[in-house]
């Protein structure tokens, strides 16, 4: 098409007898996914990055037909789309990042922070499929990104009165403080309408604080001679942080008890 486009500034009487080669794919009895198989196989010329074929998923689509009418949010699926502004929407990027560190894995986490490609590998299958599914849906999708939106702004506040290892920890871990601070937070009505999703953002600032102080205390007990970036792109390390910072905070039980403050020492006044 590109091609086409400038025969014709050139010369458009040039084209009246031009004649295009089409080819044409009948997907009658293919099994699923073979259209998307095909597509990737038949572009192997040209720039095409994992991120173009998650805009042939339909639940893509679902989704972004469904942000605007129920949230009257953006979505922008495709490279070079314009990006929403942050009050306005989100891209397919924030949503696949949120999305992966609101599950209860740590290793999609690691993966949203280390290579988020990956996690677009293949749209027929895990972990692509776990991530974006007929039951994921846009309040779903919308809050997640909200909720990273805020740690990451908690984490810039509370980056400034870092230095040395707790600041690259604030960093480098941002992905797994955010997987730390989804795992306080209800998730039980993320997806219903009329729950008000405020009083769980609310919590987020303080989480966040909680989380990354006890993630620096247990990469210099644990891991003090890990170098802070490949530290975290290690998913059996990042899944033993993520347990031992869990069992430093209080079990459901515990939540009342008086005593239960966030450690402080490695922020500066």
């Amino acid at each position: 098409m590109a091609s086409i486009h400038k025969a014709w500034q050139r010369s458009g009487s040039s084209l009246d007898g031009a004649m295009v080669w089409v080819r044409f794919i009948n997907l009658e009895a293919c099994p699923d996914g073979f259209a998307t198989e095909v597509t990737r196989a038949t572009n192997t010329q040209n720039s095409v990055e994992t991120r173009d074929f998650v805009a042939l998923d339909p639940q893509q689509d679902r989704l972004r037909t469904e942000l605007v009418l129920s949230l009257k949010k953006t979505y922008a699926i495709k490279r070079g789309e314009p990006v929403p502004s942050p009050e306005n929407g989100c891209t397919v990027v924030d949503a696949t990042i949120a999305l992966a560190c609101a599950s209860r894995e740590p290793s999609l986490a690691v993966l949203a922070k280390s290579k988020v490609g990956s996690l677009w590998e293949s749209t027929e299958k895990t972990p692509y499929r776990t991530l974006f599914n007929p039951t994921v849906g846009p309040y779903r999708v919308w809050r997640c990104v909200e909720v990273m939106r805020n740690v990451d702004l908690a984490l810039s506040d509370l980056k400034k009165k870092l230095d040395g290892r707790p600041r690259s920890v604030c960093l480098q871990g941002n992905r797994l403080v955010l997987h730390l601070v989804f795992r306080e937070l209800d998730l039980q009505r993320i997806d219903d309408a009329e729950y008000d999703w405020s009083s769980q953002l609310r919590r987020v600032p303080e989480l966040t604080e909680k989380a990354l102080s006890s993630l620096v205390e247990h990469v210099d007990d644990v891991y003090t001679s890990s170098y802070v970036t490949s530290l975290f792109k290690n998913i059996t390390k990042c899944r033993d942080l993520v347990q031992r910072v869990r069992d430093d905070w209080p079990k459901e039980s515990d939540i009342e008890k008086p005593d239960v403050r966030t450690d402080r020492r490695f922020f500066r006044n």
